[in-house]
């Protein structure tokens, strides 16, 4: 009988394990569309800093050009 007791408790071990990691897996699966969105938030706002950043770059160079023509022509 002892066997057989051994064997039923490692066989309860082994699906206790299975369900706990089938549970964390549900959990993680529900948390991506969060994760995801919040990332793809995170990308938008360096996105968006990066574009004003491009912008000002640009009317920086705009006015030096601007600034040599207007010095070049006198």
């Amino acid at each position: 009988m002892h066997p057989n007791l051994y064997i039923h408790e490692k066989l309860v071990a082994q699906r206790r394990r299975e369900l706990e990691r089938e549970v964390a897996y549900s959990h993680l699966l529900a948390g991506q569309p969060r994760r995801r969105l919040v990332m793809v938030r995170h990308l938008m706002a360096q996105l968006g800093s990066l574009l004003v950043a491009l912008g000002s770059r640009m009317q920086q160079l705009e006015q030096s050009q601007q600034h040599e023509h207007v010095v070049y022509h006198r």
